[in-house]
């Protein structure tokens, strides 16, 4: 009994590991939560974004345009009002509107789940 014990409370912290793992598609649901009545946004989803859990089927209908083109210089960012850029990333002319956390690794002592920025949602 007791290894089925220990079996379900492992299944329990890696499905919060799991959970932590999609910051992508986190920080777009965040961005339509936060922005959802905006008149004609325009997204551009960069390349972290995209590796971790960005998906067509988070995509909401027109008005809403999304960009996932790469190589793009600060300059050619202008025509987006939104960004999903990486962490690190400055863009001249957009404000963070959401920073979105994701898994870092597991601890044997508080905190047990270690996080760290991994997204930002920037706005024009």
């Amino acid at each position: 009994i007791g290894a089925l014990v220990m079996s379900i409370i492992l299944c329990c912290c890696f499905l919060v590991a799991a959970k932590l793992n999609y910051p992508g598609g986190h920080a777009l649901m965040a961005l339509h939560r936060l922005e959802g009545k905006s008149r004609t946004p325009h997204v551009h989803i960069g390349v972290e974004a995209a590796i971790s859990g960005v998906s067509r089927f988070l995509e909401l209908p027109s008005p809403w345009r999304y960009s996932k083109q790469e190589g793009l210089a600060p300059t050619e960012l202008k025509r987006f009002t939104h960004l999903l850029a990486d962490s690190s990333a400055e863009i001249p002319g957009f404000t963070l509107l959401h920073e979105e956390w994701a898994f870092k690794r597991i601890s044997f002592s508080s905190p047990y789940f270690w996080t760290k920025p991994t997204i930002n949602v920037l706005k024009r």
